[in-house]
């Protein structure tokens, strides 16, 4: 499974009635994500589409500066690589 070896976010809903949320909070717990909770019930991205939107956004930046530096150590040890005609 791709959350084993990939950076997790989840997002908590705590007025949810389908989900309990101390459920969601064990679900994120083993998925070793980083939790944000929401005054929301079962939907958060719909009655909360803001403090969803910043969870991902955070994550997109998160996932963009590790992927930055480990192009970054890759080119260090390697050197530059022309990938031009498979080059």
């Amino acid at each position: 499974a791709a959350w084993k070896g990939k950076p997790t976010w989840y997002v908590v809903a705590r007025d949810d009635r389908m989900i309990q949320p101390d459920l969601q909070r064990a679900f994120a717990k083993k998925l070793k994500a980083q939790v944000t909770e929401v005054q929301a019930s079962h939907v958060p991205q719909q009655s909360r589409p803001a403090d969803v939107a910043k969870v991902i956004i955070q994550a997109v930046h998160e996932t963009q500066d590790k992927t930055a530096e480990v192009t970054d150590a890759t080119q260090q040890s390697h050197g530059p690589q022309n990938t031009r005609n498979g080059v």
